[in-house]
């Protein structure tokens, strides 16, 4: 049976609620991936964003990616496992 440690890659990155979306972007470019973790205060997951959340909830409204923050994209409740 596959597991969670099976299928995760090591040495997440993630970036705060604050920090912009543009930040985002070039954690995600600089990263290789399409999506990158949000964390909160205590370094606590409490969302994710995609390169999809970024150019449809931000770019296509004609919102800034300098002045959204990652708080603002995110949405529901994250679940996770560990490994």
């Amino acid at each position: 049976m596959t597991t969670a440690r099976d299928i995760m890659k090591p040495g997440a990155q993630w970036i705060t609620r604050g920090d912009t979306v543009a930040t985002a972007a070039t954690a995600m470019a600089d990263l290789g991936v399409g999506s990158i973790v949000v964390a909160d205060d205590d370094e606590r997951m409490c969302g994710i964003i995609t390169d999809r959340d970024i150019v449809v909830k931000c770019v296509a409204l004609g919102l800034s990616p300098d002045l959204t923050t990652a708080a603002e994209l995110c949405e529901a409740t994250p679940r996770w496992v560990s490994a």
